[in-house]
């Protein structure tokens, strides 16, 4: 099946736990997973699992995992206390089983979600061209080689946030 897959992660989450303690730490996470959930049913995505600090979310039209990704990274920057998320997202056929979504689709938008600085929303080309497509803008970083994918990968980022007035990432 088709599936458009988004990893969200908590940047500085263990630095967090470390400095400041479990207790704000996992509060921290627990108002970004209420922002998370929220804005999924908005968007018309799902969670598929939640491991420790990150999401795995899984999007029919990977146009709404972009919209999705910038209003949390919208809603989350008007919290300067919580830390920075970063965004990774695939599109792609994908395996579901039990609940779970495999492949290879899924591999790549992990690994694409490691390669994203704190804030920042990472997309494939097919995300970024459907994005583009839906009115986002978007800008090409390059091609990059990345553990597990036998081909280069090219990545672009959302630049969305100027029209939110926050600062470009």
């Amino acid at each position: 099946m088709e599936a458009t897959i988004a990893f969200v992660d908590i940047a500085s989450f263990t630095a967090l736990a470390e400095v400041s303690g479990d207790d704000v730490a996992v509060r921290a996470l627990d108002r970004i997973d209420t922002v998370v959930r929220r804005l999924l049913v908005e968007h018309d995505g799902k969670l598929v699992k939640q491991v420790g600090d990150g999401f795995m979310l899984a999007f029919r039209d990977p146009a709404d995992a972009v919209q999705f990704a910038v209003a949390t990274q919208t809603e989350l920057a008007l919290a300067p206390d919580l830390p920075a998320i970063r965004v990774g997202i695939n599109t792609g056929p994908a395996l579901y089983r039990t609940g779970d979504y495999l492949g290879g689709t899924v591999n790549v938008a992990s690994r694409v979600v490691n390669s994203a600085m704190p804030g920042q929303i990472l997309l494939t080309e097919p995300v970024a061209t459907a994005a583009t497509k839906a009115g986002s803008e978007v800008e090409e970083l390059g091609v990059r080689m990345m553990r597990g994918v036998d081909e280069p990968l090219a990545l672009y980022r959302v630049r969305d946030y100027a029209h939110a007035g926050l600062p470009m990432l």
